[in-house]
């Protein structure tokens, strides 16, 4: 979690609005860091910086460096929905790879 004191924790806060999500939005891209600030939750995805329930904070930690989706529901019980989803580069990679596996693709090789 980021210190209050860290110079790139002060330079984040001070570029970027925070956003609360509405229901059934959702927010898709790299957990860069989590921090708490006046009792919330505030988590960098991407460049977008969220502010979230505190309840969050141990779901997220071992999350950080990951590439997630977070989507906030009205369901009962359900109310905040997060998963972990594969990284792009890994993903084009073998879809490139199971491609020229099935001769698909001519010059594999020139990868």
């Amino acid at each position: 979690m980021a210190e209050v004191g860290n110079s790139e924790f002060a330079k984040i806060n001070l570029t970027y609005t925070s956003y609360w999500l509405r229901y059934w939005e959702d927010a898709i891209g790299n957990l860069e860091m989590i921090w708490r600030e006046n009792g919330l939750l505030k988590a960098m995805i991407g460049k977008l910086i969220l502010v979230l329930p505190i309840e969050l904070e141990e779901k997220l930690q071992p999350l950080q460096g990951q590439r997630i989706s977070i989507l906030h529901t009205d369901i009962l019980g359900k109310e905040w929905l997060i998963r972990v989803l594969p990284d792009r580069r890994q993903e084009t990679a073998q879809v490139t790879a199971n491609l020229c596996e099935n001769e698909q693709i001519l010059n594999c090789n020139e990868r």
